[in-house]
């Protein structure tokens, strides 16, 4: 079976950056492979923002005014 190739020029220029520096062509399996790496940065990225959030939300004290004037 034939592989489909795809131009990198193509696809965002980040992304060709990032995953496919020295090529010019890439297979949909090489394409997948990235966004299976994209996907799992984002689900990373996105548990430490909601931990970074939850410590926020339980250490964070508002200050009254009087506090902010002192």
């Amino acid at each position: 079976m034939n592989k489909l190739y795809i131009k990198t020029s193509s696809l965002a220029k980040w992304v060709t950056e990032r995953y496919f520096q020295s090529k010019d062509l890439i297979t949909v399996e090489e394409l997948y492979s990235a966004f299976e790496d994209l996907s799992a940065d984002y689900d990373k990225l996105d548990e430490e923002f909601e931990d970074y959030k939850k410590y926020v939300e339980s250490n964070y004290k508002e200050l009254s005014v009087a506090e902010q004037v002192d």
